[in-house]
């Protein structure tokens, strides 16, 4: 991989022509096997998935497909504060090489133009080691122009190649998203992150009025901003309320 400048995350990276899933491999490796900052590369997913188990759609040759396997960070409780790091280790990966101006769509997708172009899946797994590990999922969509794309997807994602009319070297975006994040990782761990300054100016709902939901609860109301640990407030008939999981919808 050309430009990879990191200590310990991705020195160990396995490339595969064709996997169900990058996510689910690196789940059967730390439960055999782990090894911490380990990658596993794609260039097609028959079985990609995102949050829920909603399908990722990930077609040969269009885009970044990979998985990390991560140590422990020891957050607490469900807190958004990995996903959103690593969504903003992507935004600065893309902003610095295409000088695209993205949007974090809290808690794990990139947006250009309120079309998806990148996500993340985190998933805990307990090692062989009896170690917790984190599985970070990456998608980014570098160039479907050749694709088929479903027809429920085709108004809700774009690619790379699409907004800047240009050839993305792929091998070149994984470096600098691998160099990004391994910094952001270390800071994390050893507390010295705000994920609230890391997020400014990069996120497009604070000031927005949304819907949230979940399994079981629904809110409608006005997004004021993060806490420092990535929660998302969110004003609602005059009280606050702290939310760390979920899906928002943003009313246009």
């Amino acid at each position: 991989v050309k430009r990879l400048n990191t200590r310990w995350l991705g020195k160990s990276i396995r490339v595969f022509d064709t996997i169900d899933s990058t996510s689910d491999y690196l789940i059967g490796i730390a439960r055999t096997s782990p090894e911490r900052g380990l990658v596993v590369v794609a260039d097609e997913q028959t079985r990609g998935r995102g949050r829920f188990g909603r399908r990722w759609f990930s077609p040969r040759g269009s885009g970044v497909w990979m998985s990390l396997m991560i140590g422990d960070i020891r957050l607490s409780g469900d807190s958004p504060a990995l996903s959103l790091a690593v969504a903003s280790c992507i935004y600065d990966a893309i902003k610095s090489l295409y000088n695209i101006d993205l949007t974090i769509k809290w808690p794990n997708d990139l947006i250009y133009e309120n079309r998806k172009l990148a996500g993340i899946l985190l998933e805990s797994v307990i090692g062989r080691d009896l170690e917790k590990y984190v599985i970070c999922g990456i998608g980014v969509n570098t160039d479907l122009s050749d694709v088929d794309i479903p027809i429920e997807l085709g108004a809700n994602i774009i690619s790379l190649a699409e907004i800047t009319d240009a050839f993305v070297e792929r091998d070149t975006l994984i470096s600098e998203i691998l160099n990004n994040l391994e910094f952001i990782l270390d800071s994390l761990r050893d507390g010295s992150l705000n994920i609230r300054a890391l997020l400014f100016g990069k996120d497009c709902l604070v000031g927005r009025r949304v819907r949230w939901y979940d399994n079981h609860y629904e809110l409608t109301g006005t997004i004021s901003g993060f806490r420092e640990d990535g929660a998302l407030i969110l004003n609602c008939e005059e009280k606050e309320h702290c939310l760390v999981s979920g899906s928002i919808d943003i009313f246009i």
